[in-house]
């Protein structure tokens, strides 16, 4: 997870409020605002999590009978965060980006909102897996007998995604996993009479966009929180979720403990 320093750009978000300052022409695209969020949202350097890394790359194939046997829940269990991992993978370098050309023809915005919110998704997946693994004593045992490094930066990802998980939940439930009818509905009759936004209506496919849906998403999450809290409350929704994306190095550390545990690397 070397790249990941490269967060140190900032997670950025669209700009919600659309009642002030309205341009008195369109904006194209490049001028649409952006929020950037100070260091303390920014995704963890790797350098705070201990390194599960070989000193070499190592690529070879795997037989799923003998890595993941069908009649083991705890095989099934390490697969399963083994699909999210590469999930979380793409999304958090897809955040990381100050530019994805082919992905960022609404706006790098949306892209980033998008990311976002489909990392949310996975997180909450994660959380489920790691809960699982958790109560097996089988898996407990294989944790325990890794270093104790080792053991406590899983320990504090699997509290931090804990005490996460109503946050976790209702973004997943709203915006997330699903896009709810009344949570659009409730979005609408919210938003201030001024409320605008951009669309883009064009021969193709590729030159039709509606931009003003990151301000509906917006709203969404935001449609309880007053106007004056916004900024603020976003700061500490992407800084909490930001900070989650140490799954990664807990997935590859639960990877090694169940790897040792079975033999399987010798």
């Amino acid at each position: 997870m070397g790249s990941c320093a490269r967060a140190t750009r900032g997670l950025r978000i669209p700009s919600l409020d659309t009642r002030n300052g309205r341009p008195s022409s369109p904006p194209s695209r490049e001028t649409v605002k952006t929020h950037e969020y100070s260091s303390a949202n920014r995704l963890p350097p790797t350098s705070t999590y201990p390194s599960t890394r070989m000193s070499r790359r190592h690529i070879r194939h795997i037989f799923f009978w003998k890595w993941f046997p069908s009649d083991d829940p705890i095989a099934a269990s390490v697969a399963r965060l083994c699909i999210l991992r590469e999930d979380l993978y793409l999304e958090t370098m897809a955040l990381m980006e100050e530019s994805i050309p082919s992905l960022d023809k609404n706006s790098p915005p949306w892209r980033l909102m998008y990311f976002w919110r489909n990392s949310v998704r996975t997180l909450f997946e994660i959380r489920s897996a790691l809960e699982a693994l958790q109560g097996d004593e089988g898996f407990r045992s294989s944790l325990l007998a890794q270093p104790r490094h080792f053991q406590e930066a899983f320990n504090e990802l699997v509290q931090k995604i804990r005490t996460a998980h109503e946050l976790l939940k209702d973004i997943r439930n709203e915006i997330s996993g699903h896009v709810k009818l009344q949570a659009v509905q409730e979005a609408l009759t919210t938003m201030d009479m001024d409320s605008n936004g951009l669309i883009e209506l064009g021969p193709v496919i590729s030159e039709s966009h509606y931009q003003f849906a990151s301000q509906l998403v917006g709203q969404i999450l935001l449609r309880d929180v007053p106007t004056a809290n916004w900024e603020s409350h976003l700061e500490k929704t992407l800084g909490k979720t930001a900070a989650l994306s140490a799954a990664l190095e807990a997935i590859d550390i639960v990877l090694v403990a169940y790897r040792d545990t079975k033999r399987l690397w010798d």
